[in-house]
């Protein structure tokens, strides 16, 4: 992974912040306006949405995405800037 600085661990995680702000208010108006039987696999969470535009640059930062991210998710943890819930699942501490 390339290395990270302070200004670039904050961007990543704004853009965090902003990815789920943005796909909760799709899931929201999605779950919504559809009566199609994928309703409750949608609430379930099955769907995923792509990275935004504006977000793109940041994938630079990992040559490896998902080992480079565990490790970016490891040491926000042991900053006691995210938990670790289970698995590779971390959440952001508010």
């Amino acid at each position: 992974m390339t290395a990270l600085t302070k200004e670039t661990t904050d961007e990543l995680l704004e853009a965090m912040d902003t990815y789920k702000r943005i796909a909760q208010e799709l899931i929201n108006k999605l779950i919504s306006e559809t009566s199609q039987t994928e309703k409750e696999k949608i609430i379930d969470g099955a769907y995923f949405l792509k990275s935004t535009a504006n977000l793109e640059h940041l994938i630079s930062y990992f040559e490896n995405p998902f080992g480079d991210m565990l490790d970016f998710f490891e040491r926000l943890a042991a900053q006691n800037v995210l938990i670790h819930v289970r698995g590779v699942e971390y959440r952001k501490l508010l």
